[in-house]
């Protein structure tokens, strides 16, 4: 058909194109993908992109690169093939990606040419792509640039490997942790910033610790002579990030921190210093014994923690994984426990719900407390985080404090502690241990019941499904035999036919074109619409047929058009020829 023509035409147009764009000067075109050399770490390749970004190679520049550093990014000037390029330079730590923005006349232009690092199986990719709507752009550069820039990267990744330096450089990574879990490394995290006296050589009388609405300030004096020492510390638990900020003596933050980052995809630690405002990593001197014996450290910390579970839930609790259910099945399963709290396992009744703006107001009474009193408590779900948050009200004002029942999906596990409404830092919670225990088993159990009636009612609808299509096959009707088509049947599809586009007819326009084509409209559209008329217009006579045709059909049919002279003598001819065939088939066959 014309259809598939012209998808085949169009298909093979773009793979024209695309061998074209391939070809032409071995460029990168819409993206190219360089594997690694093996016996690297994608800390350590990581590392060395960031290396050449701040030192690019000899052969690409011919001069030393000025780097400045703006709000959010970098913004070096580049010397290539005698031109100079101004462009903004972006880095993506979660990512790994590094994105180069081209500067005109002070603006950024339209793309980005991006270098990303790419897991299973370890890669880099080179693409360019609009920085509006994200998809990807043919790129000239040759291929022979991207491989050469990747064996630099290589070469680099290789030579720390081999060799590792005695500084902290662009970053430090610590040994793959497997004897503790990615909670109980943040616990000891936290536990490192509540008490630097357990693992650095301070004072511990002379530590403070202040909770602030998105920090915590630290303040402690070694125990050698020194000044006293304030940090500002930010801790994100779900990308795994903590921060510590120097301040000065007038108390404000300096802008370059050291951060702490908790792998989870093989689970590590890694530290290293980045300025604040860019996200660019720093060339960091100190000595490497310092880091690893820092970062030691906490995984002591953690290990004993596991070995160690007290009878509380503390600064926090985590489920085993869960498997059989899906993450949808779980968090529905967490906030029907909003509405029936029973189904959590807690021993309540007399539970009202009301549902206002932003929050659900919920007041139940305790049967478990000496006099079963009667609480209320404000809940907030907040589908994005995949979090349920609990304050009390007490004298209509809600609590300082806050529960989190939280979902996480990697690997698929219930969270359960206590916080303060402003701050992110979890809180010691004296509640039992056992008490978070039952509500994970009873809310696992009320997914897994979902899980096992999908399942049920999926077997039941596939089952229906092949029996309805069993019992169509052998109840299924005969097919009719052929019906034998006859002229009165072509005289009737053809008489119809040429009423509907009369029709359709409406301004004079459409009515002189109808009087030139008509004849061939008809004719052709007969051969066709006689198919479904055929066994539902039946008549006895012939004869009959060919007098209603004549008796019925419009002028425009059977008279000279208001047309031409010339052209009224031909059509008239023709539409005579055409009747005359008619007339001669339904005499044949009478």
């Amino acid at each position: 058909s014309n259809r598939s023509f012209c998808f085949a035409a169009l298909v093979a147009s773009l793979e024209a194109a695309s061998v074209g764009m391939c070809n032409s000067d071995e460029a990168v075109g819409l993206g190219l993908s360089i594997p690694v050399v093996q016996g690297v770490s994608i800390d350590t390749v990581w590392r060395a992109m960031i290396h050449l970004v701040c030192q690019p190679p000899h052969w690409f520049v011919a001069a030393p690169v000025p780097i400045q550093g703006v709000d959010g990014h970098l913004r070096r000037t580049v010397t290539v093939n005698g031109c100079k390029l101004e462009e903004n330079v972006y880095t993506d730590e979660l990512a790994y990606e590094i994105r180069f923005v081209q500067v005109v006349d002070g603006k950024e232009i339209g793309t980005e040419r991006v270098m990303a690092l790419r897991m299973h199986p370890l890669q880099i990719e080179f693409l360019q792509r609009d920085t509006s709507s994200g998809l990807a752009s043919h790129w000239d550069m040759p291929k022979a640039a991207a491989a050469s820039l990747t064996n630099d990267i290589c070469a680099i990744a290789k030579k720390t490997e081999d060799a590792p330096p005695g500084t902290v450089g662009y970053g430090y990574t610590c040994d793959s942790i497997d004897d503790c879990s990615y909670d109980s490394l943040f616990t000891a995290i936290e536990l490192q910033i509540k008490q630097p006296w357990k693992v650095m050589d301070v004072q511990q009388h002379a530590c403070t610790i202040t909770e602030c609405a998105n920090f915590t300030v630290r303040k402690m004096k070694p125990k050698a002579a020194g000044r006293c020492i304030v940090e500002r510390i930010s801790m994100n638990k779900e990308q795994g990030i903590v921060t510590y900020r120097k301040c000065t003596d007038s108390g404000n933050p300096e802008d370059i921190e050291r951060v702490i980052k908790v792998h989870k995809d093989t689970l590590r630690m890694e530290i290293f210093e980045r300025k604040v405002g860019e996200g660019m990593r720093l060339n960091w001197v100190v000595p490497v014994t310092v880091a690893s014996e820092a970062l030691a450290n906490i995984v002591s910390i953690a290990r004993r923690l596991e070995k160690n579970l007290t009878d509380v839930i503390g600064e926090g609790v985590t489920s085993l994984p869960m498997t059989g259910i899906t993450h949808r099945q779980l968090w529905r399963a967490m906030t029907d426990t909003v509405y029936h709290p029973h189904k959590s396992g807690m021993n309540v009744d007399e539970v009202t719900v009301t549902n206002h703006d932003g929050l659900i107001q919920r007041t139940m009474r305790l049967l478990e407390k000496p006099g079963a009193p009667t609480i209320a408590e404000h809940v907030r779900v907040d589908t994005n985080k995949l979090e349920i948050s609990y304050r009390k009200v007490m004298g209509g004002k809600e609590s300082e404090e806050e529960r989190i029942f939280r979902l996480h999906k990697g690997p698929l596990r219930l969270e359960m502690f206590c916080r303060y409404v402003d701050r992110s830092t979890p809180l010691h919670w004296q509640a039992p241990r056992q008490v978070a225990t039952e509500v994970f088993d009873a809310v696992f159990a009320v997914a897994a019941g979902t899980a096992r009636l999908m399942r049920v009612v999926t077997l039941v609808s596939a089952l229906t499904t092949f029996l309805g299509l069993a019992w169509m096959l052998n109840h299924r009707k005969p097919s009719p035999p052929p019906t034998t088509l006859s002229p009165s049947h072509l005289s009737h599809a053809a008489l119809t036919t040429a009423r509907l586009v009369e029709q359709q007819a409406t301004n004079s326009a459409r009515r002189r074109l109808q009087a030139s084509c008509m004849p061939f409209a008809g004719l052709a559209a007969a051969a066709t619409a006689c198919v479904g008329l055929a066994g539902r217009r039946k008549t006895s006579s012939s004869k009959h047929n060919l007098v209603v045709l004549q008796q019925t059909a419009s002028p425009a049919l059977l008279q000279p058009s208001p047309c031409g002279q010339g052209e009224n003598n031909s059509l008239t001819t023709i539409q005579q020829q055409w009747f005359n065939v008619v007339n001669q088939s339904w005499l044949a066959h009478d």
